[in-house]
C-alpha cells in the first residue's frame, strides 16, 4: 500500500505540472509565445525536467520513510523477512536472503540479526518487470576504531626501505592524525631515509608547530600558531623536487615556502614513528599515518584525510594505520609491501589503545553495495539513501534481483530495505 500512495502524491503533481505546461507552454502555433522553436522547446525541456526532479524527490523520502516504519515494525514482531510488492526488507534473524553459495567471509548472527565482514550476496528476488530504478536503504554499525599512544619514550620502527622515495630532492608527502598531550609539544611524529649523518625527512611538531625536519637540528616550521593539545588533528606536509613545501591542517593549506633545511633522505634508512633516531619522542596518541611518493595535491589531501585507505592506492609506500597490533608490539603496514613494524620502548611497551579520530563518524557508508537485475551477472554500484537508475548498455533488462555488499573486518550490517519500480 505504501508504494501506491507514493505513486499516487507522485502522479497528482505531476499531473498538475503537466497541465500548466499544456496551458502556458504548448499554445498555437509552432513558436507558441516564443521568438523562435528553439526558446520553446528550451523551456518545454525545462518544465519536463522539473516535474521529474519533483517526482523523484517525493519518491526517496516517503520510500526512505516507509522502509524505515516497516523497519521498526520488524524489529516488533521479529518477522523474518518482509516481502511488498516492488519492497524488501531483510532483517536477518535467518539468514534466508543470504545466498549462501556465492557468499564468502561474514559471520552471521541470527540471534540479533546481523551479519559482520566478508561478502553477501542475496538469493534472488523475482521483480514483476525489469526494474529501472531503485532506493537502497542500510543501517549499519561500526566496531570503534582506536589509535596508538606513545608515552614519551616508545616508537614505532620498520627496517625495510622499499619503494621509499630517496635522493637530495625527492618529491614526497607525509600525513598523519594525532593528538598530543599540550599545544606545546614537541617530537617526531614520522621519520624515514636516515643515513649515518643522521639526514631525513620527518614529519615533526616543534613547540606545538608543524615543521618538516631534515636532522636532529634543522627544521622547517611551517604554521605560526600551535597544534592544540587533546584534540586529534590531521597534518601533512608535502615537498616536491624544487623544494617546495606545503604544510596542511585538517586539509587546509595553511602555509607554503622554500625548504632552508639541508635534506637528502636515502634508501637505505628505515622508517619510526614516535621518534627522530630514537630521540625527540612524541608524547600523545598517533593514528593513521602515510608516506606517500611525491606530492599529493590539495584536494586529494582534504578528500581522503577522514577515510581508511584501501592500501592499494597509488603511490602509496607506507600506510600505518596503528589501529590493532597483530601480536605483541607487532604492528602491519597496510600499504602495497604488506610488512609488519616493530614497537620498541623504554621500559616495555604498553599497547595502549585510545579512541581513532573516525570514531563515531556519521553520513558515510563505510560498506559496498551493489545491485544486480540480472541474477548476478551484471552489477552497478549502487548508494544508499540516493534513486539509483539502472543503466540499460551496461544491465541487461532482467527481473531476477540481487544485491551484493562488500563488508570490511568490523564493519556489521544490521539490515537494509529495498524499493524498485
Amino acid at each position: 500500500m505504501g508504494l501506491d500512495v507514493i505513486s499516487y502524491g507522485a502522479a497528482n503533481k505531476a499531473a498538475k505540472e503537466q497541465k500548466k505546461t499544456r496551458e502556458d507552454i504548448l499554445s498555437t502555433g509552432v513558436e507558441g509565445s516564443y521568438p523562435n522553436v528553439k526558446a520553446r522547446i528550451d523551456h518545454f525541456d525545462q518544465s519536463l525536467d522539473h516535474v521529474v526532479a519533483k517526482a523523484n524527490k517525493l519518491i526517496i523520502n516517503d520510500t526512505i520513510n516507509i522502509i524505515k516504519a516497516n523497519a521498526k515494525l520488524n524489529a516488533v514482531a521479529k518477522t523474518l523477512r518482509y516481502k511488498h510488492q516492488n519492497m524488501l526488507f531483510e532483517d536477518f534473524l535467518d539468514g534466508s536472503g543470504i545466498d549462501i553459495a556465492k557468499s564468502s567471509g561474514y559471520t552471521l548472527n541470527t540471534t540479533e540479526g546481523k551479519v559482520t565482514g566478508g561478502t553477501i550476496i542475496t538469493t534472488t528476488e523475482i521483480a514483476d518487470s525489469a526494474p529501472e530504478k531503485a532506493v537502497l536503504v542500510v543501517e549499519e554499525y561500526v566496531v570503534p576504531e582506536t589509535a596508538t599512544y606513545f608515552d614519551g619514550n616508545d616508537y614505532i620502527k620498520n627496517s625495510s626501505v622499499r619503494g621509499l622515495p630517496s635522493g637530495p630532492y625527492a618529491a614526497f608527502t607525509l600525513e598523519a592524525w594525532v593528538k598530543p598531550n599540550s599545544n606545546s609539544a614537541s617530537g617526531t611524529i614520522v621519520r624515514f631515509g636516515h643515513d649515518s649523518s643522521g639526514q631525513s625527512g620527518a614529519l615533526s611538531l616543534v613547540s606545538g608547530k608543524l615543521a618538516l625536519r631534515a636532522d636532529s637540528s634543522n627544521y622547517d616550521i611551517g604554521n605560526a600558531t600551535n597544534i592544540p593539545g587533546g584534540v586529534w588533528t590531521h597534518l601533512a606536509i608535502s615537498i616536491d623536487e624544487q623544494e617546495r613545501m606545503k604544510f596542511y591542517i585538517n586539509g587546509v593549506l595553511d602555509a607554503q615556502k622554500k625548504q632552508t633545511a639541508v635534506m637528502s633522505v636515502f634508501s637505505t634508512g628505515y622508517t619510526e614513528i614516535g621518534s627522530f633516531n630514537s630521540s625527540d619522542y612524541f608524547s600523545g596518541a598517533i593514528s593513521d599515518v602515510r608516506i606517500w611518493n611525491g606530492v599529493r595535491t590539495d584536494a586529494e589531501i582534504a578528500d581522503n584525510m577522514s577515510k581508511r585507505l584501501t592500501g592499494n592506492e597509488t603511490k602509496l609506500e607506507r600506510y600505518y594505520k596503528l589501529d590493532d597490533p597483530v601480536g605483541s608490539g607487532s604492528y602491519k603496514d597496510s600499504a602495497h609491501y604488506d610488512e609488519y613494524v616493530t614497537a620498541i620502548s623504554t621500559p616495555g611497551w604498553p599497547n595502549t589503545r585510545v579512541p581513532a579520530p573516525f570514531s563515531g563518524q556519521t553520513g558515510m557508508y563505510l560498506g559496498k553495495y551493489s545491485i544486480s537485475r540480472d541474477d548476478g551477472t551484471t552489477w552497478e554500484r549502487i548508494v544508499p539513501e540516493t534513486l539509483f537508475y539502472f543503466t540499460d548498455r551496461v544491465s541487461p533488462k532482467d527481473k531476477k534481483l540481487r544485491i551484493k555488499v562488500v563488508l570490511e573486518p568490523g564493519v556489521t550490517l544490521n539490515n537494509y530495505g529495498i524499493t524498485w519500480s
